[in-house]
């Protein structure tokens, strides 16, 4: 047979050549698995958007208020101290704070009670307070005050005269009040010489009045007089306004 044929049953047949690629086309199934598991791909980003996972970010509120000593007697001191984190802000009895720590010492008379609220980060509130107990009395601030001055009533007329040849005259004034009372007053006088006034003498009562001796030197002049008051804790008040009168020689 001529070349490109085969002897067969007597007679001379083309030889049919077989691809050894035959086997490709089962390759082509391989792609199949890659397209099955592209739905397996889309289920990532799900999980890392769960919403749910949000409030574990949150910080959590750390909010405390206390006392070193809540049991004390009046006029002693304790402190009140205070811790807070992670809140959008925070108030101590009504004033705004600042920083995670405070405190603060107090000496009280009566019982006090003091207050934290604070805004957590969600929103919500914490609300918290403490009660400082106290026994007892203080005892009353010492007085450094003098009393009031008191008003001159009499003599306290700028044209009222006496005579030299009189023995006395009475100085008068209005009483006063201190809380811690009234010890005595003290008088002051002067004469106007020219224009100055000079002293001419001083005296000092338990009551609201006091008799003087008119003296030769005041005569012929124009007087006046201011009156103060001193408390029972020692204090001396203001000095009055002057009060003025006159006292002028006889004729003759």
């Amino acid at each position: 047979c001529p070349e490109g044929y085969v002897l067969a049953r007597g007679e001379c047949v083309p030889i049919i050549m077989t691809p050894t690629s035959t086997p490709t086309p089962t390759d082509t199934a391989t792609p199949t698995p890659t397209g099955t598991s592209e739905p397996t791909s889309t289920s990532t980003p799900t999980s890392t958007n769960t919403p749910t996972s949000t409030p574990t970010n949150t910080p959590t509120a750390d909010v405390r208020l206390s006392v070193d000593n809540d049991q004390i007697k009046a006029g002693q001191c304790t402190t009140v101290r205070w811790h807070v984190e992670n809140v959008q802000a925070y108030w101590v009895n009504g004033q705004p704070g600042a920083g995670a720590d405070g405190s603060f010492q107090t000496c009280p008379c009566q019982n006090e009670t003091h207050r934290l609220r604070a805004i957590k980060m969600d929103g919500s509130e914490v609300n918290l307070e403490v009660t400082i107990h106290v026994s007892g009395q203080c005892a009353p601030p010492p007085d450094t005050t003098g009393p009031p001055a008191p008003s001159p009533i009499a003599p306290n007329d700028p044209d009222k005269y006496f005579n030299c040849v009189w023995i006395e005259i009475t100085l008068q004034w209005s009483a006063v009040k201190d809380p811690s009372g009234i010890e005595r007053y003290a008088v002051k006088l002067e004469r106007q010489v020219g224009n100055t006034w000079q002293p001419i003498g001083g005296w000092e009562s338990t009551s609201t009045s006091v008799k003087v001796k008119i003296a030769t030197d005041w005569c012929g002049y124009k007087l006046r007089w201011r009156v103060r008051a001193k408390d029972g804790a020692g204090n001396w008040g203001a000095w009055s306004v002057d009060a003025y009168f006159n006292v002028y020689k006889p004729i003759g």
